[in-house]
């Protein structure tokens, strides 16, 4: 079977707005396509690495799909395979921890404990005929009708189904504050007239995410490859968060290597430790195990003492 490299969405700071624009939730997991023929199943990453090994759940669904919808075939389906957490949200690292695992007993035991969703959004062959000329819009709707007719579900974590679809709106701002409220990765906006355009990377589709805020100290900056190292108190311990570079440009740059050259109390190799002065207004997807995740500088906040940036203040700036 012939792979195709999927398209892509432009990362945007916004939402647009327009009657040409619908929107999607977007699940952070895997990019996946699935291709389904009368002589097998091919399922794989955005890269061209075959999932079929680690996720024989999908490939259970999608050998039901060959049997039992044989008038659809050739079937290419776009998707995102997740481990659903909510209706609203995947869990990254669980998808993470599922594509790493080589043995065959557990597969088939994380497969039985914690099951894979394959996510489809798009309908890009159907019975043979490429779609990637048709309108969003229009692919979007025969996938509707397509996965009624077979009675796969809308995203639903409760549900048993393995293959399920990632329903539009044209409400992207009541959507987006849906998925805000549910500490999701955000919002995909796509325009209504695109086409499926393999391995590219589009403006008519926009990824919105939904990101916390929270207040850092910088404990040290590694000369090497320029990333600043952050911590929060946690009672008496500083308790490292990570290591951020995306945001600082400019003058915020030139800002911090002063800051360090200033608070210099250790230097090992090119990692300089400074004393805990400075606080930093980062925004971030998520928290995993002390962790961020995709963290970005947003400004330093000198209004803030260090003291003040606490575990259970980030805590409770996270709704948590």
């Amino acid at each position: 079977m012939m792979r195709y490299k999927p398209m892509l969405p432009t990362l945007s700071s916004r939402l647009p707005e327009g009657e040409d624009w619908y929107y999607e939730i977007k699940y952070d997991g895997f990019r996946s396509l699935l291709h389904i023929d009368q002589t097998g199943v091919d399922f794989y990453s955005r890269n061209l690495k075959s999932l079929d090994a680690n996720f024989p759940e999908i490939i259970n669904e999608a050998e039901r799909i060959r049997e039992n919808a044989k008038d659809s075939l050739p079937l290419l389906l776009d998707g995102e395979l997740c481990i659903l957490e909510s209706d609203y949200k995947a869990s990254f690292s669980a998808i993470q921890q599922r594509g790493r695992l080589k043995s065959i007993a557990k597969i088939l035991q994380q497969q039985a404990k914690i099951p894979a969703t394959l996510l489809i959004f798009d309908l890009v062959i159907h019975n043979g005929k490429s779609l990637v000329d048709d309108p969003y819009i229009r692919r979007k709707k025969q996938l509707e009708e397509w996965m009624d007719r077979h009675r796969f579900p809308q995203v639903c974590r409760e549900s048993a189904n393995r293959i399920q679809w990632i329903p539009f709106t044209s409400d992207g701002h009541s959507l987006f504050q849906q998925v805000k409220n549910h500490h999701g990765e955000g919002v995909v906006a796509k325009r209504d007239r695109s086409l499926w355009l393999q391995g590219k990377r589009t403006k008519d589709w926009l990824k919105v995410k939904s990101l916390f805020r929270g207040f850092f100290i910088i404990v040290g900056f590694d000369e090497k490859n320029g990333y600043a190292h952050v911590a929060v108190r946690d009672g008496t311990e500083l308790l490292p968060t990570g290591v951020v570079s995306h945001g600082l440009e400019g003058k915020e740059r030139e800002a911090l290597i002063q800051i360090v050259k200033n608070n210099q109390i250790k230097k090992t190799g090119s990692l300089i430790e400074i004393a805990p002065r400075i606080c930093v207004e980062l925004a971030f997807l998520e928290i995993h195990e002390h962790q961020l995740r995709q963290p970005r500088f947003i400004r330093f906040r000198l209004d803030i003492h260090w003291e003040d940036c606490t575990w259970r203040a980030l805590q409770k700036q996270m709704g948590n």
